[in-house]
């Protein structure tokens, strides 16, 4: 029977003395597992030693959760963690290192980018403003406003600019297009009424298409009752005129006072017409206004023309209802217009 000699009070046998010191023995001095290079150190410290002073020991990033040996989780912290704290090298605000170096470069708005025009690096959060100064986006010349619609390059426009042939020829065809939509003035204005018999058996009214009176005047129509109207049903043909609303209706005097001209045309030769002139007295409903879209009541002749008159008289050589057409002409005057009250450039 023997003790153990490192004063552990162990005792046994001397054969088991060898295994309790390499097994048992808390004395007994022995080597880190991790390797770490400690020495003289006894085994009942081993499992504090391994716990918390050994540097090759097993170390979790509180941040990451990635296990490192405790000597290098300083440098894992500064340099390898991916959740650590780091500076958008663009705007130099802190973020974790993953988000900063990876989605925030996204939509980072210091960060450069290549205008896919022109190439040039311009800051994130300049890009919507860029396109005001990008010298390979397409801009509308000075010409633009007569007509031109070339976009060249801001970098061309000069050039493009100083093709005078070019925007004289644009500038032309505009005016001849802005010539079509102006409203026709009566110089007069000439209506046809076809298939007058079949007017005139189902009692039908027919209205000419709108006109304007000038330029920029009033603006009518032409009714003919075929068949007459009150007095002059079934015996005579009704003819009014209608004032309708219209561009210019904001520069003109009201009420219309101006005067209206009817002609029947005579289609056998130009003379002999039946005509008839009035003036729309300025209390009469028909010489208003006309608002939203309607058409005025009219005023003009219940008894314009007899039937009879329209058949063809060899005699004097006149024919007013031929291959069943009426052919009307009317004109009108209005001195009330005030053209100085016009509004070109109004906002």
């Amino acid at each position: 029977m023997v003790y153990c000699s490192t004063a552990c009070s162990w005792k046994g046998e001397l054969r088991s003395l060898d295994n309790h010191k390499q097994k048992d023995c808390e004395n007994t001095v022995v080597f880190c597992e991790n390797n770490c290079g400690e020495i003289n150190m006894i085994r009942k410290n081993l499992k504090a030693h391994l716990e918390s002073k050994c540097p090759n020991r097993l170390h979790k990033c509180p941040d990451c959760g990635a296990n490192n040996q405790y000597k290098n989780h300083q440098l894992h912290t500064k340099l390898h963690c991916p959740k650590r704290l780091h500076s958008c090298v663009h705007c130099g605000e802190n973020g974790c290192f993953d988000e900063r170096t990876s989605t925030h470069l996204e939509v980072c708005p210091k960060m450069k980018i290549a205008c896919k025009k022109c190439t040039q690096r311009i800051l994130r959060c300049q890009l919507p403003t860029h396109p005001k100064e990008c010298t390979f986006e397409p801009v509308p010349c000075k010409y633009a406003a007569v007509g031109c619609k070339v976009w060249p390059l801001r970098k061309d426009v000069k050039k493009h600019e100083e093709n005078y042939q070019l925007h004289l020829q644009v500038t032309i065809e505009t005016v001849l297009e802005l010539k079509k939509m102006l409203p026709k003035p009566v110089v007069p204005v000439t209506y046809r009424v076809t298939d007058f018999d079949k007017h005139k058996k189902a009692n039908r009214i027919v209205h000419s298409p709108p006109f304007y009176i000038s330029t920029t005047g009033y603006k009518m129509c032409l009714r003919i009752d075929a068949n007459g109207n009150d007095t002059g049903e079934g015996t005579h043909v009704s003819v009014f005129t209608c004032l309708l609303a219209g561009e210019y209706d904001d520069y003109l005097a009201w009420p219309f006072v101006g005067m209206v001209t009817i002609k029947l045309l005579n289609q056998l030769e130009n003379q002999s017409h039946y005509l008839k002139t009035y003036k729309i007295p300025a209390d009469n409903e028909a010489s208003q206004r006309v608002v939203d879209g309607k058409r005025g009541p009219g005023y003009g002749h219940l008894k314009f023309t007899s039937h009879a008159d329209l058949a063809h008289k060899p005699r004097e050589n006149i024919q007013y209802l031929k291959d069943d057409t009426l052919i009307f002409r009317v004109s009108a005057e209005a001195p009330d217009y005030k053209p100085w009250l016009e509004c070109t450039d109004c906002v």
